[in-house]
């Protein structure tokens, strides 16, 4: 669970998750210090974090070696994005840090057309790991298109005003309970991203020392 920033109360609500840092690297090009900085920020904020995945999925060989250097906590990233692809497994990124590809994001389904639901619930029981992406922004208002979120926006920092921009019918909301509810009937294997590095690393060892 990716978490941009911390606040009063969120630890209490987050007990019992796994945690990942949201770090912004967007802007100019920026300079190994700029990069550890936010780490730094960001890891102050969420202390318990045990992955990463950046704003706009931004990543490259110098943030992956700066993790895997100065910041060995953080056993994940999860930045690559291949939306449907079939037979998806983890993978090491330049520094060997194990990489969690994202098979499906809300904001960028919308994007793309909209929200395809039967034939996401058809692919969960194809081979190969499916990672979620699902936005607390998107959840609240169960987003229904990209008008429809994006009218929403300026209410971005105000609860009770997005509760009211908060839609009944098909969206980003009811897609989720969905697609749990779908995964519980077929007995679909459901792991947190730490749970999956932590697995692929341990195979990945016994793999090298056969």
């Amino acid at each position: 669970l990716p978490v941009a920033e911390s606040r009063p109360g969120l630890a209490r609500a987050l007990a019992g998750f796994d945690l990942g840092i949201h770090p912004n690297f967007c802007g100019p090009t920026r300079s190994e210090a700029a990069i550890v900085a936010e780490l730094e920020k960001c890891c102050r904020s969420l202390p318990r974090a045990s992955g990463l995945r950046s704003h706009a999925l931004v990543a490259s060989s110098r943030h992956y070696l700066l993790m895997r250097d100065r910041f060995a906590r953080l056993r994940y990233t999860s930045n690559c994005y291949m939306p449907g692809s079939a037979g998806i497994a983890p993978f090491a990124t330049q520094a060997g840090v194990p990489e969690l590809p994202i098979y499906w994001m809300d904001q960028l389904a919308l994007e793309e057309g909209g929200l395809n639901s039967e034939r996401l619930l058809q692919s969960l029981l194809t081979p190969g790991l499916k990672v979620f992406d699902f936005h607390p922004y998107h959840l609240s208002i169960n987003s229904q298109t990209s008008t429809h979120y994006r009218a929403a926006r300026s209410d971005y920092h105000d609860a009770e005003r997005l509760r009211r921009r908060r839609r009944n019918g098909p969206g980003v909301r009811t897609l989720l309970s969905t697609l749990l509810q779908r995964a519980r009937q077929e007995d679909v294997r459901l792991l947190t991203c730490a749970e999956i590095a932590s697995a692929w690393s341990q195979q990945l060892k016994s793999s090298c020392t056969a």
